[in-house]
């Protein structure tokens, strides 16, 4: 996983699961733990 701390604020998260590539923008780290459990229970792309 890696994260790039964007200028407005946000963090940029990118992880590449089973070689599928995941990226999205977080304003923090629950933000980011809530999408990421999202993304293992297959409920987010």
């Amino acid at each position: 996983m890696k994260k790039y701390y964007l200028p407005n604020g946000k963090i940029q998260v990118t992880l590449n699961i089973f070689n599928k590539i995941h990226t999205f923008e977080a304003f923090n780290e629950q933000e980011i733990t809530t999408k990421l459990i999202a993304i293992e229970n297959g409920r987010a792309s």
